[in-house]
C-alpha cells in the first residue's frame, strides 16, 4: 500500500491525530529487534504480564514505564537540580513528584505530566532498543505502554479541561516533532479489563495518584483504546486482545492460556519464536519448540 494511503488523516479523535508520517519508513529502516507494546488502561495487569514474560522468555528485553522519573524528576540521568547539582536526590520530595503534583493540582500540572511522560517514554524505549541491538540473543523488546498511547491520557485531560487550548496545541506540536526520532511498535498486546476489576485493583494498590480516578475515567480510557484500535486497523498494524482480569502471578493455568495466544501472535507477526526459559519449566519449553518445528 502506498505511504500516502497509510498516512491520510483520521477523523475518529478530536484531539491529537496519531503521527503516522514516519511510521512505515522507520519500520522499513529498522527490522531488528521487533518492538511489542503492552497496552491497557490503569491497573490493567501490564506489570504482572511483563513479570511473567521476564520469567519465561529469554530472547526479550523488557522496557517498563519510567515511573521513577515521574515520581522524582531529578532522578533523570544528568539532570541535577538548580539548588545543588551534586546533592543527594531525595525521592520523598514531592516538589519533584509529577504524579503527585498532577493529582494535587491537575489544571496546573497535567500538561507538564503529559510532556514529561512522552519524552521519558521515548528515551527509555530508545535505550532498550539500543541494548537489544547489541545483543545477538535478543529478538524482541517488550514495552510497557508505547509512547503512541501517551496521547490517550492527554485527550482525556483536555476533555476534563485540565489542558488549555494552547497547551493542547503545544502538545500536538511536540508529539509530531518527537515522533521523528521515536521507535515505532511492530505489534501491540491489549489487556482488556472489566471496569469493576480495574477499580478494585486501584483501591488495593493504594497509590495517592489513583485516589481521584473515577469509573468515568476508566471507561473513557477504554473508549480511547477502542478508537485507537480502529486507527491501527486502518494503518494495517497488528494487535492482539487478551483478558487482563486474571491474577497472572498466582494462577498458572491463566498464564499458560495467555502465553499460548501470545506466542502464536508473535510468531505469526514476525516469523520469530519467543524462546522459553528452560530454567522456568524445561517440559514447557520442549513442548513450545515442538509446536513451532513440527
Amino acid at each position: 500500500m502506498p505511504i500516502a494511503e497509510i498516512t491520510k488523516p483520521f477523523t475518529g479523535n478530536k484531539f491529537v491525530n496519531l503521527p503516522t508520517k514516519y511510521l512505515r519508513q522507520q519500520q522499513m529502516r529498522r527490522r531488528w529487534p521487533y518492538i511489542i507494546s503492552i497496552e491497557g488502561g490503569m491497573a490493567a495487569g501490564k506489570s504482572d504480564f511483563l513479570t511473567k514474560c521476564e520469567e519465561n522468555y529469554c530472547n526479550v528485553i523488557f522496557c517498563p514505564e519510567p515511573s521513577e522519573v515521574w515520581r522524582n524528576v531529578r532522578s533523570a540521568e544528568n539532570l541535577g537540580t538548580h539548588e545543588d547539582p551534586d546533592s543527594e536526590i531525595r525521592v520523598e520530595d514531592d516538589r519533584y513528584n509529577l504524579l503527585y503534583l498532577r493529582w494535587a493540582n491537575p489544571e496546573r500540572y497535567s500538561f507538564s505530566m503529559n510532556i514529561w511522560s512522552l519524552i521519558t517514554r521515548i528515551e527509555t524505549i530508545n535505550e532498550s532498543v539500543a541494548r537489544a541491538t547489541e545483543d545477538d540473543e535478543v529478538d524482541f523488546v517488550f514495552v510497557e505502554r508505547s509512547w503512541e498511547a501517551n496521547r490517550l491520557f492527554a485527550e482525556i485531560f483536555y476533555e476534563q479541561k485540565h489542558l488549555s487550548e494552547v497547551e493542547r496545541a503545544m502538545y500536538e506540536g511536540w508529539m509530531r516533532f518527537l515522533s521523528e526520532n521515536a521507535h515505532v511498535s511492530d505489534g501491540f498486546i491489549f489487556l482488556e479489563n472489566e471496569s469493576d476489576v480495574v477499580l478494585q485493583r486501584l483501591r488495593q494498590r493504594d497509590r495517592i495518584e489513583d485516589e481521584n480516578v473515577s469509573e468515568y475515567f476508566v471507561d473513557r480510557l477504554a473508549m480511547k483504546h477502542e478508537s485507537w484500535k480502529d486507527q491501527l486497523m486502518e494503518q494495517q498494524r497488528e494487535f492482539l486482545e487478551i483478558s487482563g482480569d486474571f491474577n497472572l502471578l498466582d494462577e498458572p493455568d491463566s498464564w499458560e492460556n495467555l502465553s499460548a495466544q501470545l506466542e502464536s501472535f508473535i510468531f505469526a507477526l514476525t516469523g520469530r519464536p519467543l524462546i522459553r526459559n528452560q530454567e522456568a519449566d524445561p517440559a514447557e519449553t520442549l513442548a513450545a519448540v515442538s509446536k513451532i518445528m513440527f
